[in-house]
């Protein structure tokens, strides 16, 4: 599903899907609004965002939970990477 107010560029947040004009990825949004349990007046109070904003940023989650499941599974992948180059 393709959204006008989600964007992704390959130099910004490693090209994960974000809000756009923002540098903030639509997972977390997702994240507070989903397993947080915050309204979508408290996170876009929190965030600085619209409620447009957030209900287009959980929308897309939930509209492309391929993607996003893909989107977490590269995010573990590069903190791995950092924990082994750490030597964590």
């Amino acid at each position: 599903m393709s959204s006008p107010e989600v964007v992704r560029t390959p130099d910004v947040l490693d090209g994960e899907p974000r809000l756009a004009g923002t540098g903030i990825a639509v997972l977390e949004v997702w994240s507070y609004v989903r397993e947080l349990e915050w309204s979508h007046e408290e996170t876009a109070r929190q965030l600085s965002l619209s409620e447009a904003q957030i209900r287009a940023a959980v929308d897309y989650c939930e509209a492309n939970p391929e993607e996003i499941a893909a989107v977490r599974e590269a995010r573990r992948e590069r903190e791995a990477a950092m924990a082994d180059d750490l030597d964590i």
